[in-house]
């Protein structure tokens, strides 16, 4: 994992041409454990960005997707 960005990345939801949604500019990151990923949920909350809105300059409004795939391979017995 990288440092947190300075500025947040702009990110825009897209449909490719089959019709599947994906977020452009999104991050994907390979991890093997854990900890690994809570260090990736870790670095996007960091990154998240707020602001005041119009309603109500004291409140915030940020959103975030955390996709997570699992990806399980049996191993055969040695032997």
């Amino acid at each position: 994992l990288g440092p947190p960005a300075t500025a947040p990345r702009p990110l825009t939801i897209r449909e490719d041409q089959s019709g599947g949604i994906y977020v452009a500019g999104a991050e994907e990151v390979e991890v093997h454990d854990l900890s690994s990923m809570l260090a990736c949920l870790d670095q996007g909350t960091s990154r998240r960005a707020t602001g005041s809105t119009e309603m109500n300059t004291h409140s915030s409004r940020s959103h975030a997707i955390f996709s997570i795939i699992i990806d399980q391979r049996l191993t055969p017995p040695a032997g």
